[in-house]
């Protein structure tokens, strides 16, 4: 007889480990790598033009620092997003503009990677529809292609989606020591970062009340995940905001306008979507902002009989963006402050197209080229 140690009789040794999420063949990696260089080529590309005023602002008003500290920690300057900042402060005079707008590029990459293993949670279809779609979209090519800290406030919020996403299989372990990470950097890249991570909150909230949890049961395994994070981020702004109550502020002007005035609402809204859509001025803004809230709704509707399942789990996550978040900046007319809006559109749309993709229905294909 052949006596087993107990240590190998404790494991099954016929068993074989699981494939994990990013177990992909040869030829998907190949591709995602071509989708890679295809994003960084574009926004190298995009990259290559002068530098505009923003950008040479705030490499001026760098120009005035003694330390890299008192980006973060000194007189507040809201042109300066302290990531992007830092990146610029430590690079050597005399950059190409490629170089000086590096870090977006970089950034604008990693969202592409970060949104296509998103879509590989729905299969190998669903990781080329949401990479291809996040890689050539001119919002994110723009952002990504310039020396501001839009780009990685993009790349660090689809972090954040990854670790809390529902159908997100990572650690728990892992979820509360990275997103309190990631939430610092993004916080640092710009400070819209932290209506970012409200909204992750609210959405794994509504998430929990939808499968029968009660509201403190619920509230409490919401804080299980986002207490470090919460923590990290309340550290890091209150001893920024003692800085710029030392040292000083200074803020650029801001649209007047009554958020109580519907012309006013309608005009500045419809205003908004016609940056993100590239309309201009071909359309009214007030018939804009009654068109796309319709647009928006139908294809709500047209996900929840595709996928109900799938529209459930991302209900709060579309809705929030979608119709509120939208809200909370409408008296910014710029395109940029309306880039959660322009990403969870285009995860709608990459959410709808998979599930076409995936049911292969004839009339389907119709639907996919005239989206």
């Amino acid at each position: 007889a052949i006596e087993i140690s107990p240590l190998l009789a404790s494991h099954d040794i016929t068993s074989q480990r699981r494939p994990t999420a990013l177990a992909l063949p040869i030829w998907v990696l190949f591709g995602g790598a071509l989708l890679l260089v295809l994003a960084v080529g574009l926004r190298w590309r995009a990259a290559a033009g002068d530098l505009w005023l923003d950008e040479l602002v705030t490499l001026d008003h760098l120009r005035h620092l003694d330390s890299p500290l008192a980006i973060i920690w000194g007189r507040y300057f809201d042109n300066s997003h302290p990531l992007n900042s830092l990146y610029l402060y430590l690079l050597p005079d005399a950059q190409s503009p490629q170089v000086l707008r590096g870090l977006s590029i970089l950034a604008g990459a990693v969202t592409v990677l970060f949104v296509a293993m998103l879509g590989r949670r729905r299969g190998v279809a669903g990781f080329f529809i949401y990479g291809t779609i996040f890689a050539l979209s001119f919002p994110f090519v723009h952002f990504s292609s310039e020396a501001r800290g839009y780009g990685s406030l993009m790349a660090f919020w689809c972090m954040a989606i990854y670790l809390v996403e529902p159908s997100a299989k990572v650690k728990p372990s892992r979820v509360h020591w990275l997103l309190p990470l990631v939430s610092v950097l993004g916080l640092l890249s710009h400070l819209f970062f932290l209506a970012a991570l409200a909204v992750l909150a609210l959405w794994h909230l509504e998430r929990r009340l939808a499968e029968g949890e009660g509201v403190m049961a619920a509230y409490d395994r919401v804080m299980a995940d986002f207490r470090s994070s919460c923590w990290a981020v309340a550290l890091l702004l209150t001893s920024m905001l003692w800085a710029w109550r030392r040292f000083g502020m200074e803020f650029g002007g801001l649209p007047s306008g009554d958020i109580g005035n519907l012309p006013w609402v309608l005009e500045f809204f419809g205003a908004s979507m016609a940056r993100v859509f590239g309309l201009g001025d071909a359309l009214p803004h007030w018939l804009l902002a009654v068109l796309v809230p319709c647009g928006l709704i139908s294809l709500f509707l047209l996900h929840r009989s595709l996928a109900p399942e799938r529209a459930q789990a991302w209900r709060a996550f579309y809705v929030l963006h979608l119709l509120i978040v939208p809200l909370l900046f409408l008296k910014f007319g710029h395109l940029r402050y309306q880039i959660f809006f322009a990403a969870a559109l285009l995860f709608l749309l990459a959410d709808v197209l998979t599930t076409f993709w995936q049911q292969a229905r004839p009339g389907h294909w119709v639907a996919i080229a005239l989206m």
